[in-house]
């Protein structure tokens, strides 16, 4: 633990600070933390099926990635960013689920996960419109924070659907 402490003291931190460029610095946080999450899998339990620990590795980057993030740049800024990253990555895993599910789903079953796709896409974009709303001035009080709590609560939305995909997948293609 000491030896990753001083790594990102001594050779990550200056790097981001010099170069300020941020994709540079997730560039950085992306090769470390593919490495972290080979180690992870390779860890992992084999009792547990192959589709679960597929799961298991790509939620653990997402969140990993989050974490170096939040260590490197605790400001504001530095969480917002971090979050926004930790989204994305959620809304990739969340389209990768979603298209091994339907595809595991018989021809006439599709249009059922379609349509409650449609619904969710609806669902998000209007819960995000709610979310906005209540983290304004005039609802929330101001602060700095209420971005971080914007963006906290639609990664939620975004992690709990992947949640959810990934379980019907699961559930339906038996190992």
């Amino acid at each position: 633990m000491k030896k990753n402490f001083f790594l990102y003291i001594f050779f990550l931190l200056p790097i981001w600070a010099f170069s300020q460029n941020e994709d540079s610095l997730l560039s950085i946080i992306e090769t470390k933390v593919e490495i972290e999450s080979l180690e992870f899998l390779s860890q992992q339990d084999r009792s547990i099926g192959d589709k679960s620990r597929q799961f298991n590795y790509d939620t653990f980057k997402v969140e990993r990635t989050l974490e170096k993030l939040l260590d490197l740049d605790p400001s504001t800024h530095g969480t917002n960013f971090g979050i926004s990253i930790a989204t994305k990555g959620y809304d990739f895993l969340l389209n990768k689920y979603y298209k091994l599910l339907l595809s595991s789903l018989n021809k006439e079953n599709q249009s059922v996960l379609k349509n409650a796709q449609k619904a969710w896409l609806n669902f998000r974009d209007e819960e995000t419109k709610l979310i906005s709303l209540l983290r304004s001035d005039k609802y929330s009080g101001g602060g700095t924070i209420q971005s971080m709590i914007e963006l906290s609560s639609i990664l939620s939305l975004y992690k709990a659907r992947v949640i959810e995909l990934f379980n019907h997948y699961d559930e339906i293609t038996n190992e």
